[in-house]
């Protein structure tokens, strides 16, 4: 964590740092020094609402699996048999 970056700026870091500024997100996994991730870069803002900087987040490939199977295992999942009381519509 902490790590300073030292090469080149890519599209998404650049496009951070370009107003409308805007979250972005890597379009593909690379893979570096400390292993396989999604890049993502937020820009900073202060309480005036002026543009600060980027932060830079990188998130390794295993995480992003574990959380891709636990969504999917929930969207497999048949519904409850009981909801509460709340009524589910279908397009029928």
């Amino acid at each position: 964590m902490g790590d300073l970056y030292d090469g080149e700026p890519c599209a998404g870091m650049q496009a951070a740092f370009t107003p409308p500024y805007r979250v972005q997100l890597a379009p593909r996994l690379t893979t570096a020094d400390w292993g396989v991730r999604l890049t993502s870069y937020a820009p900073l803002f202060t309480r005036a609402g002026e543009f600060e900087g980027v932060l830079a987040m990188d998130m390794s490939a295993a995480i992003i699996g574990r959380y891709e199977r636990r969504c999917r295992a929930c969207a497999d999942a048949p519904p409850p048999a009981d909801w509460g009381g709340v009524t589910v519509m279908d397009e029928k």
